[in-house]
């Protein structure tokens, strides 16, 4: 008796310090989902940011953490962020000068979690600030490098606008010559890019901009990140229309290909692509774990339904009625819950597959690589979604080939007719920083399910 009182307080220690453990992990997601939506808005790539500060992403593996929040799924909503530190930037004398970041000085009074979290607020918000301002200050005509840009598109157009109407109108230049043509434009628009950064670094002193340097391994404005922004800047409407007018002229054996299959393609299931039943997210999926499709939809709990607290008064006053009301209800009105779980089975991974389907809305490599991984972070959060909706309790972890099958899925209902082309711009006008990372091996993953597609055996009359 005695060593079971001696043993009660720590039983009580204990679940004090699991709780805070739970407190602190859904704090560290909650700030993790608002870096990643400010990311988000700008040129920086996640992993690419998380490196240069010295921290590792939730998400920097191939088997991405799904993230356990309710709110992660819908749509993106913006907010603003009180911190100690705002930044400020000025622009004197062609210099950036910010005040409001940590620097090393301060290490002392922000050394904790907190501190670090509010530096890389402020790193991401001074990033924004200085290529926003940079952005505007390239909007005017009178700017030195708003006219360099508006030449060099002049140029660009008319002189690679005569290739685009050879080819379509079938003139003498042969298919040779033609791709030379295309790898000459290439390189030319790549030059420029690279022209235009060696020219603002200097006008704008880039490389001495430093935004504090707590953790932080390198400067954000270095010269990966800078690239990738100017060629968001390049690449306006008419010069983009153009360059991938002409990407499109190398690709478009595989183009044809992959359309003449992705009609019949579009209407297979999950488990016919090769997804393992466990991750078919419809009927399959609850009849690997429930043994029949009815037990499954039995477990279904909608979890944006939450029930209002009610007082006691309230629950003694109003049981009966209540009582009598949901009896009524059951009998001459359908389960809503069951019809909302049945929706749910016929259209697995949904999320992903209207997000992939905005690559075709973004002219910047950065962000349409950024749509890419953004469906691959959806596809471990959908699976996730899907089991705790039907109360399925395991722990999954993806590996190469079942992300590849889910993948070529989610590609056939997406139905992106110019995705060859889209992952090309994003290969030819990327940086290595994007290429060599783990966003890199989604790119060549969605390659790999283009050719899947192709050579998948299909029906004359179905791919009609």
């Amino acid at each position: 008796m005695n060593s079971l009182l001696t043993q009660f307080p720590s039983f009580l220690v204990q679940g004090k310090d699991e709780e805070k453990k739970k407190d602190q992990i859904a704090e560290e997601e909650e700030e993790e989902n608002k870096l990643n939506e400010m990311l988000d808005r700008t040129d920086l790539f996640e992993e690419n940011f998380y490196a240069a500060h010295g921290r590792t992403s939730a998400k920097s593996s191939m088997n991405i953490t799904p993230t356990h929040n309710d709110k992660y799924d819908e749509e993106k909503k913006s907010f603003s962020v009180s911190r100690s530190f705002t930044p400020q930037v000025q622009y004197k004398n062609n210099t950036f000068i910010h005040s409001g970041v940590p620097t090393r000085s301060m290490t002392s009074q922000y050394s904790d979690q907190k501190s670090h979290i509010e530096h890389l607020y402020a790193s991401i918000n001074c990033y924004k600030l200085v290529t926003g301002l940079i952005e505007r200050h390239l909007q005017s005509s009178t700017h030195v490098f708003n006219q360099i840009i508006s030449k060099f598109t002049d140029f660009y157009v008319n002189k690679y606008g005569n290739v685009l109407k050879g080819y379509s109108q079938s003139q003498e230049d042969s298919q040779g010559e033609i791709y030379l043509k295309i790898t000459s434009a290439v390189s030319d628009l790549q030059q420029f890019i690279r022209i235009l950064y060696e020219g603002m670094n200097l006008f704008y002193n880039l490389e001495k901009l430093k935004m504090g340097d707590i953790a932080a391994k390198e400067n954000l404005f270095c010269r990966d990140n800078i690239l990738n922004f100017i060629t968001s800047i390049v690449l306006s409407v008419p010069l983009y229309e153009q360059v991938f007018g002409l990407l499109r002229i190398n690709d478009l054996n595989t183009e044809e290909a992959f359309q003449k299959n992705l009609k019949a393609s579009s209407k297979m299931t999950p488990e016919d692509m090769g997804v393992p039943p466990e991750y078919c997210l419809n009927e399959r999926t609850l009849e690997f774990y429930y043994g029949s499709l009815s037990a499954g939809l039995q477990n279904y709990k909608n979890p944006k339904s939450k029930q209002r607290s009610k007082s006691p008064t309230e629950k003694a006053s109003y049981s009966e009625t209540e009582r009598f009301v949901e009896n009524v209800m059951s009998v001459n009105r359908p389960n809503t819950a069951e019809i909302e779980a049945k929706k749910l089975i016929v259209e697995p991974f949904q999320k992903c597959i209207d997000t992939l389907k905005r690559i075709e809305e973004n002219r910047s490599p950065i962000h349409k690589m950024k749509t890419i991984v953004k469906t691959a972070e959806l596809i471990h959060n959908s699976i996730y979604s899907f089991y705790k909706a039907f109360n399925i309790d395991n722990n999954f972890k993806l590996d190469s080939d079942q992300m590849l099958s889910i993948f070529i899925y989610i590609v056939a209902r997406a139905g992106v007719k110019s995705l060859a082309t889209q992952i090309k711009m994003i290969e030819k006008f990327a940086t290595n920083n994007v290429l060599n990372s783990i966003s890199g091996y989604y790119a060549t993953t969605l390659e790999a399910c283009i050719n899947c597609i192709i050579n998948l055996e299909v029906d004359e009359e179905t791919a009609s």
